[in-house]
């Protein structure tokens, strides 16, 4: 029985992987270490930036005094809401799914992503109050694949719940993803998963439970087990 839904935010709700992926371009590039657009995707997409920020410079074997890192990373934000100012890139049926499927069960979120911009982008399209919890970068010590994401985005769900039924498992928890390694630390939470093609190739997202390319026009309905 499906009992609550989990989402992922970036390439999952919000169309911003292109802009977190020009943003760390553009900051890498002042910082004179080239960054494709291939080796984003295929190396860095499930990264928080503290993390992507690290793996970046332990890839290229340089060394990254803790100052730097703080800096680079607040050089991307930077550049990040710049970009976002030009408006909120969110894919399209989304905020229609999410409205639809917070009326039939409990929703909350996972990601990677720094709480400030995700709240600023629910907020601005009025979908913030639709997420009984949100677990975002600050969040966890550990960055997907490992399951600590999901694990405490239903722990926070169950206790936003109360007593007043009783306490989801994982197994009745369904995720939403748009990379490997979401979709794999889904799995290890326990959870189903959908993977979404908004980011990678479905055969890429091979371990999900199903593979769908929008919802856009997906019945929430149609996901119950």
């Amino acid at each position: 029985m499906l009992r609550a839904l989990v989402f992922d935010f970036n390439g999952v709700v919000v169309n911003d992987e292109p802009l977190h992926c020009r943003a760390f371009r553009t900051v890498f590039e002042e910082e004179g270490i080239p960054l494709s657009e291939e080796t984003y995707y295929a190396r860095y997409l499930p990264m928080d930036d503290h993390s992507l920020v690290k793996a970046f410079y332990v890839d290229r074997e340089r060394p990254l005094p803790a100052s730097e890192l703080g800096r680079i990373v607040h050089r991307k934000e930077e550049v990040y809401r710049a970009e976002m100012r030009r408006g909120l890139p969110l894919f399209a049926g989304v905020p229609e799914f999410l409205r639809r499927a917070a009326e039939l069960w409990p929703i909350g979120m996972a990601s990677g992503a720094a709480r400030d911009e995700i709240e600023f982008i629910l907020d601005g399209a009025g979908l913030r109050s639709l997420f009984r919890t949100i677990v975002a970068a600050e969040d966890v010590t550990r960055g997907k694949p490992d399951p600590e994401c999901f694990v405490k985005a239903l722990g926070q769900l169950n206790r936003a719940l109360g007593r007043t039924q009783p306490e989801v498992r994982p197994e009745e928890t369904l995720v939403f993803e748009d990379s490997p390694a979401g979709v794999r630390a889904a799995r290890a939470a326990g959870m189903r998963c959908i993977g979404i093609t908004n980011s990678v190739s479905a055969d890429r997202l091979k371990e999900a439970d199903r593979v769908v390319t929008s919802l856009a026009g997906l019945d929430p309905r149609s996901l119950e087990w």
